[in-house]
Order: structure tokens, then sequence, then C-alpha cells
């Protein structure tokens, strides 16, 4: 899950509309847009920012889960 995905997943569950959640981060709908959909990067000021609005750490907002698969040397 990207950045954005999390944000816009984030953002869904609270019920909070994307242009309500770019005024109370003090960015555009138009940036938040872009952000959530990997267009534009995710500034540590806009994280902190937007993390603050969800109510989440930026941790939250940047955290992609990742698997590793282990294989053995003879396979």
């Amino acid at each position: 899950m990207s950045i954005g995905d999390n944000i816009k997943l984030r953002r869904i569950k609270k019920g909070i509309k994307q242009q309500d959640l770019a005024e109370l981060a003090g960015i555009t709908a138009s940036l938040l847009s872009q952000i959530e959909r990997g267009k534009k990067p995710l500034t540590p000021q806009t994280g902190c920012a937007i993390a603050q609005a969800l109510r989440c750490s930026v941790y939250d907002l940047i955290k992609v889960e990742c698997r590793i698969e282990l294989v053995e040397a003879n396979e």
C-alpha cells in the first residue's frame, strides 16, 4: 500500500471528505488529491499536517507493509 493509499484509507475510514481534510491540514484539495494518487510526493511538513488532521502519526501514513520470502539456496 502506498502513502497516498494510506492517507485516503484513513480519511475514508474517518468519514472525512477530501476538501475537509485539506482544509484541516492547511493545504489545497488539489494537492491532497495529487498526494493520494501518487502524483506528488509527501513532504515532511505536509505529512505532519495531514497526520495531525487525521489524528495519527506520520509513521502511520508512510509505513508500507513488505513481505519477504526466504528461499533456500538449493531450490
